[in-house]
């Protein structure tokens, strides 16, 4: 036993820096975006055609989840805030469409295969409101927002018209994915959304 730890160590070692490589290296580089978000006015017509969603397979067209003639309300967040944005439907029933998204596409490939789609899958799995695995920014870029805090999320409407546009943003406790959050901190931040949304 004890002559096999130094191959397993080494072999572990080997993992690692192949792991490294093909995360820095051979994988798509992430995209870089700058600190803002300021987006310009759009139209549903504008955006992505297809979407990955968690814990579904193959990709959705977006008529299948934006729903024509009604208000959608995209609700975009980094890591921390994903944990509190996607329970609104738990504690309310929504006149308009209701959509999340994760804000992910600039972690490198094997972060968000092997790190943050699990996590992704585990918070959302006994919910029912969409969640767009948005690997490589095709939303976050058609909308202008290119803000990566992590404790951030960024509330958009698709008027019945079609009109996209940023209505506010906010913020939730640093560490909120590992639980640094209770259910009344969160309930809170959720009835703050609502009373805006109904403004």
């Amino acid at each position: 036993m004890k002559k096999q730890i130094p191959a397993i160590i080494f072999i572990g070692l080997i993992t690692t820096a192949l792991l490294v490589f093909f995360s820095y290296k051979v994988a798509p580089k992430p995209t870089n975006i700058p600190n803002t978000t300021k987006t310009i006015q759009l139209k549903y017509e504008n955006l992505p055609l297809e979407y990955e969603l968690v814990n579904h397979k193959g990709l959705v067209k977006k008529e299948n989840i934006f729903i024509k003639n009604k208000r959608n309300i995209i609700a975009i967040a980094n890591l921390d805030a994903l944990v509190v944005i996607n329970q609104l439907e738990k504690y309310y029933k929504p006149n308009f469409n209701y959509i999340t998204a994760a804000n992910i596409s600039n972690s490198s490939w094997i972060i968000k295969k092997m790190g943050i789609l699990p996590t992704l899958e585990k918070i959302n799995k006994d919910i029912k409101t969409p969640m767009i695995y948005d690997y490589n920014g095709w939303l976050v870029k058609s909308l202008g927002l290119k803000d990566l805090n992590p404790v951030k999320y960024f509330i958009y409407e698709i008027s019945k018209d079609g009109i996209v546009k940023f209505l506010f943003d906010g913020e939730v406790p640093m560490g909120a994915i590992d639980g640094n959050i209770t259910q009344d901190q969160i309930k809170k931040i959720l009835d703050n959304i609502m009373k805006r949304l109904e403004e």
